[in-house]
């Protein structure tokens, strides 16, 4: 027979008779204190308020780019199989397919370092997929043009500030720092 033996580390136990009383190694001169390594968002000075409200935006794109773009060239070859073989449409199987390769193209851009096409491109094949999708998203309301308007115009917002970044270096990114 085995017999495993797991020891913890024993817990330090905070008593007082005074349950008001603060506990010491949670507070630091009465006010919390923020762990070393939790970081707090730092908003950069003299920013307007959409620049403020753009600036998280520009910076999740920075740190996934160009990987919504591959998504969404998935998204819109599903949706151009989906559209051939459920819809029975040719016409928007073809367009479809023809933005999911822009979008692939968009993405392989951005991940060879050429930043500026690869927004516009994107920024363009977004709207593109708004306009092929959207007003019969309005009219039918079926599933398939509902959803790829709705990615379309997700997309075009995010691809256009960062398009406008990349010309005119604002709106800044927010940071992080440790304190």
């Amino acid at each position: 027979m085995i017999h495993i033996t797991i020891e913890l580390p024993p817990k330090k136990v905070f008593l007082s008779l005074f349950p008001h009383e603060p506990k010491p190694s949670l507070y630091k001169d009465k006010t919390m204190s923020t762990p070393a390594n939790q970081q707090k968002p730092v908003t950069p000075q003299n920013q307007s308020t959409a620049e403020k409200v753009a600036s998280p935006l520009v910076a999740l794109s920075s740190r996934t780019d160009p990987y919504p773009h591959f998504f969404m060239s998935g998204a819109c070859a599903i949706g151009s199989y989906y559209a051939y073989n459920a819809m029975k449409n040719n016409q928007l199987a073809l367009i479809a397919g023809g933005i999911a390769a822009a979008y692939a193209y968009a993405g392989y851009l951005l991940g060879r370092g050429d930043e500026q096409l690869g927004y516009n491109l994107a920024t363009a094949t977004s709207l593109a997929l708004v306009a092929a999708t959207g007003p019969k998203a309005l009219q039918a309301k079926d599933p398939f043009n509902v959803s790829m308007a709705s990615l379309g115009g997700l997309s075009s917002l995010g691809n256009f500030v960062k398009a406008y970044q990349q010309r005119t270096g604002k709106p800044a990114e927010i940071r992080t720092s440790g304190k």
